[in-house]
């Protein structure tokens, strides 16, 4: 299975996809920084509190947002894309505990 995301090559948006893909995403981190998904929300939605956390991409530009937890303020983290027989990180931040969460637009495309 092929990652669904795919960065994007302008400034319109953080990643494009196929419309009506479903993507999978875990939270990484080092070890006891006891990193983890809390919640994501696609195209103003609440889309899963539990893992597997996913979402199927919609048409046009939409906001992900995906709030993280880690133990460790200044922890380096990893959001990762699961497509089955591989990964991708997707992103790399500082956990801040005083901005947990991140956003990003994804564009789905037919």
């Amino acid at each position: 299975m092929a990652c669904g995301l795919k960065l994007s090559t302008t400034s319109r948006e953080d990643f494009i996809g196929k419309t009506g893909t479903t993507v999978t995403l875990k939270l990484t981190g080092p070890s006891g920084a006891g990193a983890e998904i809390v919640h994501i929300r696609y195209a103003g939605e609440a889309v899963d509190d539990d893992e597997p956390f996913q979402f199927e991409i919609d048409q046009g530009a939409k906001m992900l947002v995906v709030l993280a937890e880690a133990s460790k303020p200044g922890a380096l983290l990893q959001l990762v894309e699961n497509c089955g027989d591989s990964e991708q990180v997707i992103d790399r931040f500082h956990f801040d505990p005083m901005n947990p969460a991140r956003g990003y637009i994804v564009r789905g495309i037919a």
